[in-house]
């Protein structure tokens, strides 16, 4: 990254949008570093459930199923007799895959990725881009990276690159106003095709150039892990220890991303514990006896302070969850 390409990443500007793609088109389909992994199925239906937003049972299944359909192999052993009929004397539309098992798949192929790229799972932030925010530690010290993932069972992966590679900086950018640390980018793009095969294009962009400040003592000794959400007060209580890792950065991003994951955490905890939270504002009590039981309540309050201007989403997000878990969100259809 650049203060070039930093000043052509504006959403709103469609003559900069075609320069940043002009300037980054002969990266994209330049020969790129190679290299080959293999996984098995149930290490990818692992990965989905780690890195996917959405729960897919069974994804290479359906991923398979769809093949073995527009392939012709009516009569394997995955395709129920009634889909080949569906598909070819129903509404003539196009058959597509199961939308949510190849978006899972694809963000389980990205964090796969990533961590044969080196790094370790830190966060899943839901709804927004990354998909994945990971870590690892190179000559000591922290480097964070954002993994994105596109798939498709059509599209040359190259092509998803060229494709999403604008939204990626503008979303980089938008993020990178909060960072401290030294962060790296990894835009994820994977082809899903027949007999198993997934083709991957994978663009790195180092963020060296959003780094705030040069970030040394404690800081650089992160050691925490995160766990994940089987045993959520233990992953609280890991969250909390991180961020007081952290506190010294003042690393606005890494900050709130870490405060959100606490909500979410605190409040699986007290689901757990059979202490249904009535408001908001039990969880946040619950967060702070927590720091104050492991001697961290100053640091915690230090990064709550640092992200208070988002502090009001994550509570709006959380009184939803709060009123979705006292009455499920069912929509039930007349008929007619």
């Amino acid at each position: 990254m650049s203060g070039h390409l930093d000043r052509l990443a504006r959403s709103s500007d469609p003559y900069l949008r075609k320069r940043l793609e002009d300037e980054l088109r002969p990266t994209i389909r330049g020969t790129g570093r190679p290299f080959h992994f293999t996984l098995t199925e149930e290490e990818l239906k692992r990965y989905t459930r780690t890195y996917g937003e959405q729960f897919v049972a069974d994804p290479c299944g359906d991923l398979t199923q769809f093949f073995d359909v527009i392939n012709g192999r009516f009569f394997a052993r995955s395709v129920p007799t009634q889909l080949v009929v569906l598909y070819l004397f129903g509404t003539g539309k196009q058959y597509r895959p199961n939308v949510g098992a190849l978006s899972a798949a694809g963000e389980g192929i990205a964090g796969y990725c990533l961590e044969r790229f080196g790094y370790q799972p830190l966060v899943r932030p839901l709804g927004v881009m990354p998909d994945a925010v990971s870590w690892t530690k190179r000559n000591g010290i922290l480097r964070l990276a954002l993994g994105e993932a596109k798939a498709s069972t059509f599209r040359d992966p190259r092509r998803m690159l060229e494709k999403n590679v604008f939204q990626f900086f503008v979303d980089i950018k938008t993020r990178a106003t909060g960072f401290r640390y030294n962060y790296e980018a990894y835009l994820i793009c994977s082809l899903f095709k027949d007999h198993h095969e997934i083709e991957c294009a994978v663009l790195h962009v180092d963020l060296g150039y959003y780094c705030g400040t040069s970030v040394g003592g404690g800081a650089q000794d992160i050691s925490t892990s995160v766990p994940a959400y089987d045993e959520p007060a233990e992953r609280l209580r890991s969250i909390i220890r991180l961020q007081a890792e952290i506190e010294s950065a003042r690393d606005e991003y890494l900050t709130g991303v870490l405060s959100e994951e606490a909500t979410r955490s605190a409040t699986l905890a007290l689901l757990k514990q059979e202490q249904e939270p009535q408001a908001p504002e039990e969880v946040e009590q619950y967060i702070r006896n927590m720091a104050a039981q492991l001697g961290l309540a100053q640091q915690w309050q230090s990064g709550q302070e640092l992200v208070k201007d988002i502090k009001g989403r994550e509570e709006h997000v959380l009184k939803l969850a709060i009123q979705r878990y006292r009455k499920p969100e069912v929509e039930i259809e007349e008929e007619d």
